[in-house]
């Protein structure tokens, strides 16, 4: 994983981290919330469109997007969500996997275990 050169968390433990998780599968979103609620804030997104408006009214410093969102593809929204000025590492979740895709600091393959979220947050930071 490459490191968020630019990214505010950085001078902050996990645990002063407010997240953002877009992630539409139920499942998924359990595991996320039971590995990643203790050690910081969390919020979570469905979709790509529900994610680019929780971004517009609040400040994350790290978000996980899944690649396939029902109606917009991940790297959309990241590249979106960059064309902003958020500078929030930006971790990308996916089944398939062949190289970090721009603009994402990291990737995390599914399926999502505490140790992979934890160990991608720690190596970001």
């Amino acid at each position: 994983m490459k490191k968020a050169m630019s990214a505010p968390c950085q001078r902050k433990t996990a645990k002063q981290c407010t997240m953002l998780a877009v992630e539409p599968g139920v499942i998924t979103r359990i595991y996320i919330e039971e590995a990643l609620h203790p050690i910081g804030v969390l919020d979570f997104a469905s979709s790509g469109r529900e994610a680019l408006e929780n971004t517009r009214h609040n400040f994350y410093d790290i978000v996980l997007i899944n690649l396939r969102l029902p109606d917009i593809r991940g790297e959309l929204v990241a590249r979106l969500m960059r064309a902003r000025q958020n500078h929030a590492i930006l971790i990308a979740t996916g089944a398939e996997f062949t190289d970090i895709p721009f603009p994402f600091d990291a990737f995390i393959s599914k399926p999502l275990t505490r140790g992979k979220l934890l160990e991608a947050i720690r190596e970001l930071l």
